[in-house]
């Protein structure tokens, strides 16, 4: 339970899903330039019911009072900012899978901090309308540095966990990543812990995997918000600055460069719109 004193210096407790988990992302790249890292991570776990409705006790999730300087910014992730997110979440599922979700939607990503966001993959949970298990998970991957979104919708059908869902490719990511990789994607319901893994595979070559793993850490209350910036005052500019980083030495190996592809192919009359969801992944949920 949160606790959070109000204006009268009365204190309060309320029952909050928002969380913060630490924990580590790892990434590790195959032939023919092999690369690895690991480095530590503070993500938001946020329950979109919560946002605006517990402002007293988490500044991060108010849209009424003084946002902090970690905070819920609606125009940071999925769809049209004037939109409710959750609400452009269930759109897409139900594009993607004909079913709408019902039940809770949640999100782990970073805040926005010290005006500056980037969320390299933004996790939707779509939980099941009694809450056991997950109707579906959108992972949202952003490119660098073009700053371009692609939403990949993966069907759980109620399970609590997905394992070895498979997607084509479908955004040009990194430029030392091709094109024609496919995801393999497994994660479960955040709880005392939380894991996600990705992997890129060409035919059944592994090009890449990747990785996190963390621990819930507080409640997105006060607290939790005072620990994040406590101990981790910048991470998404920390998040991005790594990825330049690593970037910086990919290119001193030598690593193959990929063009965007919008920068190599010919120009041609649009063949429809690029912004709907593909099918849902395929896999299965255990």
């Amino acid at each position: 339970m949160a606790q959070f004193r109000d204006e009268h210096g009365i204190e309060h407790g309320i029952e909050m899903n928002s969380a913060l988990y630490e924990g580590t992302v790892w990434h590790r790249r195959f032939g023919p330039v092999a690369n690895e890292f690991t480095h530590r991570i503070a993500l938001a776990y946020v329950d979109l019911d919560e946002v605006g409705s517990n402002s007293a006790a988490s500044p991060a999730l108010s849209s009424t009072r003084r946002r902090a300087r970690s905070h819920f910014a609606r125009a940071d992730y999925l769809g049209d900012p004037e939109v409710p997110l959750d609400v452009a979440v269930r759109d897409l599922v139900e594009e993607a899978t004909g079913r709408r979700p019902s039940g809770a939607v949640r999100l782990l990503a970073h805040l926005r901090t010290a005006g500056w966001n980037f969320n390299p993959i933004s996790l939707y949970y779509c939980f099941t309308s009694d809450g056991a298990g997950l109707d579906a998970v959108v992972f949202e991957v952003t490119s660098t540095p073009w700053g371009e979104r692609h939403a990949y919708v993966v069907d759980a059908a109620g399970a609590d966990r997905v394992t070895g869902a498979r997607v084509a490719k479908a955004l040009h990511v990194s430029p030392f990543l091709p094109m024609d990789l496919e995801y393999t994607f497994s994660c479960g319901i955040p709880g005392a812990g939380c894991t996600v893994d990705f992997a890129l595979h060409r035919d059944d070559e592994l090009v890449f995997a990747a990785g996190l793993s963390c621990r819930r850490a507080a409640a997105l209350a006060r607290r939790g918000l005072r620990r994040l910036l406590l101990r981790h005052p910048l991470m998404p500019i920390v998040t991005s600055a790594e990825i330049y980083l690593e970037a910086a030495r990919l290119a001193a190996k030598r690593a193959p460069f990929h063009r965007h592809p919008s920068k190599t192919a010919r120009r041609a009359p649009a063949a429809g719109r690029d912004d709907l969801p593909g099918p849902p992944a395929s896999g299965h949920a255990a």
